[in-house]
Formats: C-alpha cells, structure tokens, sequence
C-alpha cells in the first residue's frame, strides 16, 4: 500500500519511480521528480466553511480506519482543522470496538472513512459489513491507493456510500463527508 501511494504521489507531480532488485539483496527505489525551472502560478485558496456539514449537522464525528501512521496522522490533521472530532484507528477489531461503543454511548459517528486493505487484518470491505449491521444509515466511505480495485468501481455493491481515493485531496473529501448516504444513493456517484 505505501508504495502504491508514494507511486501515485509521484506520478501526479510529473515524475516516476523506478526500481533496482537483486535476489536475495533487496530492492532499491529511485524517485525522480521534474526541476521546476520557472517561477510557480499561485492558484487562487479554496475558502472552505469554518464547521462542515455533515448529515445537516454543523459538526460532525468521524472514524478513521487506516493502517498507515502518516495517514492517520495527516487525515487527523485535515479533519479537526474542518471542525470536525475525529476518532482515529489503526485496524479493523479496535474501528469494531470504537463503533460500537459510540453507538452504546448514544454519541453515533457521523461518517466513517475505511482503508479498504489492512495487512493481516480486516480491512474496510469487511468491517462495513459489521458496522452497517449495527447502523444501516451511516455514511461509509471507503479509502486506497489501488486504484483498479472492483470494490472501488463498484464501491455501493459492497455497502459504502462513498469512496475517496488515495492520496486524499481535501475538497473531494470534504464533499464526499458531507454527502448523506441518501444523497449518494440518488446520484448513483
């Protein structure tokens, strides 16, 4: 998953990534990124709301289900500074654990954003099962690198209502959030 990302990172800024592997050695990537040799066009901010929307909500709780540290930490980050309270795991048993307890606290998440692959454990195709049979009405979107996934193709047939894919950018995210799985549903998207 990591070198998915970092391959699609790259590839969006006009360079590649290229390996050297020896049996038994190890692999050596190589990243090369294109010099910029004039000065950069500014574009112009995306204003964003103070507090987003979230199911008619002027706040919102989300739950974060993903393996990568950077990711987690970065999609925090994004998350609490749009106002919303984010409530960040790390696999698919403690993301089980956080849902049901918020739901047995009467505090449902809003929305839940779900890694769709997790080495070793449960990943977002398997734990939206679980979490839509507890809440049939959450929000579930679901998250990767892997681009030519059927489940990102076909992201309803497996219970979510909205898929993001990796890297992250932070309008589509935002829009994505504040869609309510009836919205999703009616579009199609």
């Amino acid at each position: 998953m990591g070198l998915a990302t970092a391959y699609s990172i790259v590839a969006q800024h006009g360079g590649i990534v290229t390996v050297e592997s020896t049996f038994g050695a190890g692999a050596c990537f190589t990243v090369l990124l294109p010099a910029l040799l004039v000065a950069p066009i500014v574009d112009t901010p995306i204003s964003l709301p103070e507090k987003p929307v979230v199911s008619g909500r002027s706040e919102g709780r989300i739950l974060v289900l993903d393996d990568e540290e950077m990711i987690r930490v970065l999609v925090n980050h994004m998350l609490t500074r749009l106002g919303y309270e984010v409530v960040i795991t790390a696999d698919g048993a403690e993301t089980l654990t956080c849902f049901e307890n918020a739901l047995r606290e009467g505090r449902p998440f809003d929305a839940v954003l779900l890694d769709l692959t997790i080495p070793g454990g449960q990943g977002g195709k398997e734990v939206v099962q679980h979490i839509k049979a507890l809440d049939p009405s959450v929000n579930a979107i679901v998250s990767s690198g892997y681009y030519n996934d059927p489940v990102l193709a076909r992201y309803q047939e497996y219970g979510f209502t909205g898929m993001v894919p990796k890297p992250y950018k932070v309008q589509e995210l935002l829009q994505t959030l504040q869609r309510t799985p009836s919205d999703s549903s009616a579009r199609g998207s």
